[in-house]
Order: structure tokens, then C-alpha cells, then sequence
């Protein structure tokens, strides 16, 4: 902050009589214990006020312990990037993947601050770490990565253990939430320079080198991110839905990248047309992709199983509702004046769920069950053979997706084991930052439950078959998933 700068030496009498900056503008800016401990008594009141089941999978007196613990790591004093991880080791022990640090806020946060970033997309299969994405395009994808800044990849993974996340004990998915979360692990930590030393090997070479990555600040983000949104809406669309046809097989494979609401009416379109052009072709199989699919609406999971089951199916069988003024804030932001006449005249029984949530007193708890499936014309409903390619990014309402396609036995799952049991998850996950230290995380606020069974269980879905991915090049693609289902279909 400029202006701190500016009389910094007005100040250097006091700061001689203090172990901590006044100075906000950083993350290695030290808070008093006074002020860490108000903010972890703030988050703790209102975290119990608003989830659903306060401890998660676990007790809510072991989040209460884990509160006292983190005020007794704190009572001293600590820099923001200290106090980030003692906030987080305290959210984990719900095991709720809902209620967490929000990421890619904090790196937004940190960014302000001036910090700069290696904007990296890894992916790791317990063997390899490589490279799924770089913005800056210094790497190429497939890029095998040995070491960063001579952090070789498994004290990397290491690294970002205290900033991830997971469901129950999807130990799977912890990994590649770890994965995704290097790089702002290493920002974390101050382990990133202006020059960082890649030791890797590129795709197609068979000999081992040394890349200078060089990091960027928010500007150049900015810049980057603002190129790649030139595309058109078509553009931008065909990446996250798709589907690749393979005649000669028979076979067809829709990858759904994401259940979050977007291009609403355009997604709709392309399903009826997919599902359409599948039918009257005679396609026999299906492989539905939702591999890094973390989720949104389960309007979207409905809409999509009413194309692979005659009477449909519902998503989800019910949510329990907490209300809370974290909720309220959070479903009225939602309405405003407009929605709200709308959703008062929908017979649809989400808008009237929405409703009866939104008018619940302080502090109640209610059950809301759905039982009205999205059902398509006899025509449209694909009923030949069905494949679920699933991995540890698989969750929330991709989760539900891959569970509803095995409860009712109508898909083979493949791949590796997703971030969630099948029975159910937490949801509609609320913005919340802290109050002295503007810290951004996110709360449940609902438990959504995909069957009637109330299950608890902690442990995740594992696939029919477990494949491990492989690094992929823009090059030469391979996919041992889809391998794997060319081979159950000729085993026959």
C-alpha cells in the first residue's frame, strides 16, 4: 500500500514496540493474536449457524477441538500466508468439499498483493506429474514435470497437501486436488521466483532439459485470460460439451464437462440433437465422460439422465435445508424482485423447492423431497449399452451423475475413484470472508442427498474398472479409459 509506504518512517518509533506490520497489502503481513482469534470465533459461529451438519463426516465436537487448536497456533501472531493454512486445517476436518478455502480467490487475493503465479494446469497418475494446461504456453501439454525450483514432484504434491480439500476419504480425489493446487502452493510458501527452473521432459523427446518459466502478475493474467475469451460462444460451448462419433464401432462418447448451469438453452438443444442423431443411427454404445466434471446443478443431472432412462430419474431425492443469514443472503441474491414472481407462478417443483427454502425461519432444519423426473419422448432415450468414465475431479453433481447411472445399473463406471459416495454430498456452497483478514472460503448450506437411504458414508465411489490416466499430447491423444471400453465391448 502506497500510502503506508509513504510515512513508514512516521512509524518506525511504534513498530520498534510491536512484533507486527500495520501493513495489509501483503502475505507475509503479521496479524496479532487478538485479532487471528476474533476471526476464527467469527468463522466458528457462523459456520454452526449455517451448515447443515456443522462436523461433516465427522463430530462436530472434533471441529469445535479443532477451532481451540487453531486459536492456540495463533494466540502469537502469524503472516496471512501462515494463518491461510491454519484455517484450512481447521475446514478439512468436516471432510466437506463444499466448505473450504475458495482457491482461486485467495490466488486473486494474493495477486493484489502483488504476488506472481505460474499459471500451470497439472495432472498426476501416481507415477508422473505433467502439464494439462499452461496459459502462458511455455510448456506444451504432455510436458512431463520432474522438479520445480529443485522441488522434485513428490515433495510438490507434498506442498500443496495443507491447501487441499477432499470428500469423506476419497483419498483418490485428495491427490489431484494436491495436484491442482501446486502451483499456488508454491506462491503460497514463497517458493516461486521471477525465473523458475523446470526440469522436465517434453512431449516427443526422449532426453530430459531444463525450462526458465518466468512468472506472471495479475496484469499478464489478465492479458492471457483475455485472449483466450475471444472465442465465440460456439467456441467456448464446444469445450466443455461434446461428443465424438465413431460409426465404424458403433460407438459414441459425450463428454460433459461441467453441470453448472451455463448456455442453458443451448445445452438443451444439443442433448435433443445428440440423443437424437444417436437413435436414428443405431450407435449401441455410449461412453458419457464427466472426468474433471466438479459439479452445479442437479437440474443439469436430471435433464441429462432423462435421455438414459424411459421414466427418468430424479436429482436429487432430497435436500436438508439449514436456514441461516448466510443462506438467506445467499437464495435472495438469487431471486431478486423479477425471479421471485417467477418462481411464485412455476409449477416446476425446484422453483417451489427454492421457495419453501428461502421462506424458512432463523436456525430451522426441513427435508425437501423431489419426486417430478424430466421425461423425454420414448424416441429420444438412448437404450443401448452405457459407459461412465469417471476420476478423483469427478464431484458433487458429477458424482450424483455416475452414481444414479450404478444404483440403477445402467452404465459400466471406469476409471478412478471420484470425490464423493454416491449416496449424497453437501451443497449450494455460500462466499464468505473473513473479517480482519478478508480470507475468501465458501459454506454449505444444504445436504443433498441422491437416494433416500440418509447415508453418511465417507467412503468414495470406486469405478467397475480402475485405469490410471496417462500424459497426453496435442499430438498424439491417448485415452486408456476409452481403451479400456473398446476392450470390454470386444470381449463380448
Amino acid at each position: 500500500m502506497s500510502v503506508l509506504r509513504t510515512i513508514f518512517i512516521s512509524f518506525i518509533s511504534l513498530i520498534s514496540f510491536s512484533a507486527f506490520s500495520q501493513d495489509r497489502g501483503s502475505l507475509d503481513s503479521l496479524y496479532g493474536g487478538d485479532v487471528l482469534i476474533a476471526d476464527l470465533k467469527e468463522l466458528k459461529k457462523v459456520l454452526f449457524e449455517s451448515h447443515p451438519n456443522p462436523g461433516g463426516y465427522n463430530d462436530s465436537t472434533q471441529l469445535s477441538l479443532a477451532f481451540l487448536n487453531g486459536e492456540e497456533q495463533v494466540k502469537d501472531g502469524l503472516t496471512l500466508r501462515e494463518f491461510i493454512v491454519v484455517v484450512q486445517k481447521i475446514l478439512n476436518v468436516q471432510e466437506d468439499s463444499h466448505t473450504t478455502l475458495d482457491m482461486s480467490a485467495v490466488r486473486e487475493m494474493a495477486m493484489k498483493m502483488k504476488e506472481k503465479v505460474m499459471p500451470l494446469q497439472l495432472g498426476f497418475n501416481g507415477d508422473v506429474l505433467w502439464v494439462k494446461r499452461d496459459l502462458t504456453a511455455t510448456l506444451p501439454k504432455g510436458t512431463i514435470i520432474y522438479s520445480i525450483n529443485s522441488i522434485e514432484a513428490d515433495s510438490l504434491l507434498k506442498n500443496a497437501k495443507e491447501f487441499s480439500f477432499t470428500e469423506g476419504k476419497a483419498q483418490e480425489s485428495r491427490v489431484q486436488v494436491q495436484t491442482a493446487m501446486i502451483t499456488s502452493a508454491l506462491m503460497l510458501r514463497k517458493q516461486l521466483r521471477d525465473t523458475n527452473m523446470v526440469y522436465c521432459r517434453l512431449p516427443e523427446s526422449k532426453a530430459d532439459t531444463t525450462i526458465e518459466y518466468i512468472s506472471i502478475d495479475k496484469k499478464k493474467v489478465t492479458e492471457l485470460l483475455k485472449q483466450s475469451k475471444k472465442k465465440s460462444t460456439s467456441e467456448k460451448f464446444n469445450e466443455v460439451f461434446y461428443v465424438d462419433y465413431y460409426p465404424e464401432e458403433k460407438l459414441a462418447v459425450l463428454t460433459i464437462s461441467t453441470f453448472v448451469p451455463v448456455y442453458f438453452q443451448r445445452s438443451e438443444k444439443f442433448l435433443r440433437k445428440t440423443f437424437s442423431q444417436l437413435n436414428k443411427a443405431g450407435f449401441e454404445y455410449l461412453v458419457i465422460d464427466v472426468r474433471d466434471n466438479t459439479g452445479g446443478s442437479s437440474s443439469r443431472v436430471e435433464h441429462l439422465c432423462s435421455y438414459l432412462f424411459e421414466d427418468g430419474h430424479n436429482a436429487p431425492d432430497n435436500i436438508i435445508v439449514r436456514q441461516s443469514e448466510l443462506a438467506r443472503n445467499r437464495s435472495q441474491k438469487s431471486l431478486g424482485t423479477l425471479k421471485k414472481w417467477i418462481f411464485k407462478l412455476s409449477s416446476d417443483e425446484n422453483a417451489k423447492a427454492f421457495l419453501a427454502a428461502h421462506k424458512l425461519p432463523e436456525g430451522a432444519v426441513d427435508t425437501i423431497y423431489f419426486r417430478e423426473p424430466i421425461v423425454q419422448r420414448n424416441d429420444l432415450v438412448f437404450k443401448g449399452k452405457c459407459y461412465v468414465l469417471i476420476n478423483g475431479l469427478t464431484a458433487s453433481a458429477g458424482v450424483d451423475f455416475a452414481s444414479a447411472m450404478r444404483r440403477r445399473d445402467r452404465a459400466v463406471i471406469i476409471g478412478q475413484s471420484c470425490m464423493g459416495s454416491g449416496h449424497g454430498t453437501w451443497g449450494n456452497p455460500t462466499m464468505y470472508s473473513m473479517k480482519e483478514t478478508h480470507i475468501p472460503l465458501n459454506i454449505a448450506t444444504i445436504r443433498y442427498n441422491s437416494d433416500n437411504t440418509f447415508s453418511m458414508s465417507p467412503l468414495p465411489m470406486p469405478p467397475d474398472y480402475i485405469v490410471k490416466a496417462l500424459p497426453s499430447t496435442s499430438q498424439i491423444e491417448v485415452d486408456t479409459c476409452l481403451d479400456k471400453v473398446r476392450s470390454l465391448i470386444e470381449d463380448k
